[in-house]
């Protein structure tokens, strides 16, 4: 009877040493996996990030291009009209409705051109 019991313990030892050895694997298994999936979305983010900070800088650029353009537009618009009102305080009609034969006109877009070349 003692005999009996005692194999029927080892026997029941040794099916929970093996259940114990399935989770243990399990466990393994699982571990791995998120270790895995926690690396790769971490990867993933920092890709995104780097994608959005670089857009970031290219918008910045393109704000900063426009806003100089149109400062300098801002500021023919004003020589314009400068030389428009002096042209009318003199009694002359200005005529500066063509690029090519205008002094002013001629000027700003040099002045244009080295701005672009620096």
């Amino acid at each position: 009877e003692l005999r009996k019991q005692v194999s029927l313990l080892q026997t029941q030892l040794q099916e929970k040493d093996d259940q114990l050895f399935e989770l243990s694997a399990t466990v393994a298994t699982i571990e791995a996996e998120s270790t895995h999936k926690i690396s790769f979305s971490e990867k993933q983010s920092l890709q995104k990030l780097r994608v959005a900070q670089e857009e970031l800088t290219r918008y910045k650029m393109q704000l900063s291009t426009t806003n100089a353009a149109l400062a300098e537009q801002k500021k023919r618009n004003a020589e314009l009209a400068s030389i428009q009102a002096q042209s009318h305080s003199n009694g002359k009609t200005a005529t500066l409705k063509s690029p090519d034969n205008s002094r002013m006109w001629k000027e700003a877009e040099e002045r244009k051109k080295l701005a672009n070349a620096a």
